[in-house]
């Protein structure tokens, strides 16, 4: 007997946060411990120079808003392409007061 999985199950939509937001708590620890950090303040203080950091993180990371999947972020960006306009294009076929070899018109 065939068991029939519906496809939504088989999209492993927080697969995608999982792969692309970086690594865990427990890799973060290992990371630090392998760097002799205790946190990762400290670690950003060791290597961002103070010249290019953000005077308000807060406010920063309150701008940016709340985060989505990759399935509202696909629809968003569906939605911004849908209001693309196509027009022809006539670069190539030819300006007034010029020749066009024969060769070239041939394959325009």
């Amino acid at each position: 007997m065939t068991q029939h999985i519906p496809l939504s199950a088989l999209e492993q939509n927080a697969d995608f946060i999982r792969r692309h937001i970086g690594p865990g708590p427990q890799d973060q620890q290992a990371m630090l411990a392998a760097l002799g950090l205790s946190s990762l303040d400290e670690l950003a203080d060791k290597v961002v120079p103070r010249g290019i950091r953000l005077a308000d993180v807060a406010a920063y990371e309150q701008a940016l808003g709340a985060g989505c999947t990759e399935q509202q972020v696909l629809q968003e960006l569906r939605a911004i392409a849908a209001k693309n306009q196509l027009y022809k294009s006539w670069i190539g076929l030819g300006y007034y007061n010029t020749y066009t070899p024969t060769v070239i018109l041939r394959n325009v």
